[in-house]
């Protein structure tokens, strides 16, 4: 029965969603609106909860009170609630904020500078087959052309035209890439999502509840006029 259940709302959700670009906005795609923004914020803060007892509570009951200071800290922030003290606010939103910048800062320069110099040179140096060393060779004219791009500009940037040429097929290759992907994985979402709704066991559940939608949404363009 439960499963009948999940199956009913997961049909009435996808075809709520589609029925937004095929009918435009209507009570149907409201509704799955909301019921996305629900389960998503109800969903958010029960996380929250279960993190704050398991990081904050449990280790503050077993005698651990440094782990009052940053209940403390976080409190600060509804002080904004609170007329003539919303300045404290600052204090945990700069907390947060200075953690953020200090914790991106270590793994960004490490991550996005030098693991991504580190496979450029080996894939010159180290290459077992030539492709990989025509690909290693690539790699580095576009990320050498790609700097010259944005680092030289000005009178300096016209005598470096032919570069800046080359940097901005490369940028095409990578961003032409990138959409296609990201349309291949939506690609992949809507065929996931298709395969679900017209699988044998789901067909008739499929259909019936289509035939609602439909029946909903013509009913209220009718009511509407």
């Amino acid at each position: 029965m439960w499963d009948t259940i999940g199956v009913i709302a997961a049909v009435f959700i996808i075809i709520g969603i589609w029925s937004l670009a095929f009918w435009g906005t209507s009570i149907i795609s409201r509704i799955v609106e909301n019921i996305y923004v629900g389960v998503t914020t109800g969903y958010g803060i029960v996380l929250a909860i279960q993190y704050l007892l398991r990081t904050a509570y449990a280790p503050i009951t077993e005698g651990n009170l440094l782990r009052l200071i940053p209940v403390l800290i976080g409190l600060l922030v509804y002080s904004r609630f609170i007329p003539g003290y919303a300045w404290l606010m600052r204090y945990p939103l700069a907390i947060m904020a200075a953690l953020g910048i200090g914790l991106a800062l270590r793994t960004t320069i490490n991550v996005s500078i030098v693991k991504q110099i580190q496979p450029t040179i080996t894939a010159i140096v180290n290459y077992q087959e030539p492709i990989d060393l025509f690909n290693g060779i690539l790699i580095a004219l576009f990320t050498i052309t790609t700097l010259v791009y944005f680092v030289f500009m000005g009178s300096v940037a016209k005598q470096l035209e032919p570069v800046r040429r080359i940097s901005r097929i490369s940028m095409m290759v990578a961003f032409g890439s990138a959409y296609a992907g990201a349309v291949a994985y939506r690609a992949n979402l809507n065929i996931g999502r298709q395969l679900f709704l017209w699988a044998p066991e789901n067909q008739l559940i499929s259909f019936a509840v289509i035939a609602v939608i439909i029946l909903i949404l013509v009913v209220e363009k009718m009511y509407k006029k």
